[in-house]
């Protein structure tokens, strides 16, 4: 393996073991307060995703200039896509016995991840010469 890449494969490792343990250990999920914009929990659970992205970041910059906007966006897009997941279920009446739930939350969960790889775009391309 290209020694370049390790940096990457850990960064990416570090995305997914903060997720896990942020949407499926540590988030309680309420359906109520879930769907409300500004839901002081909502907010806080997507406060924690940022936050704990600080080591996978810090794998490849110190830069406050460039963590402060990955922290800031990290926090605007998963907020969001919770807040939409949660909205769109409410409004549809789905729950997990549908098949559209499934689909509703698969689809959030690709949008995280792919936020990781965009993530990990701008700071392979930040940091290389």
């Amino acid at each position: 393996m290209n020694p370049e890449f390790i940096p990457l494969f850990w960064a990416l490792a570090l995305f997914e073991t903060k997720h896990f343990i942020a949407d499926f250990l540590l988030w309680r999920r309420d359906p109520e307060s879930d769907a409300v914009y500004g839901h002081r929990r909502v907010i806080a659970h997507a406060a924690l995703h940022a936050i704990l992205s600080l080591p996978a970041v810090l794998i490849f910059t110190r830069s406050v200039e460039l963590i402060a906007p990955i922290f800031a966006v990290e926090f605007y897009v998963h907020y969001h896509l919770d807040w939409l997941r949660a909205q769109i279920i409410r409004v549809r009446g789905l729950e997990p016995g549908d098949t559209r739930f499934w689909m509703i939350f698969g689809f959030g969960q690709f949008a995280h991840q792919m936020t990781y790889v965009l993530i990990l775009a701008i700071l392979v391309r930040a940091v290389s010469p």
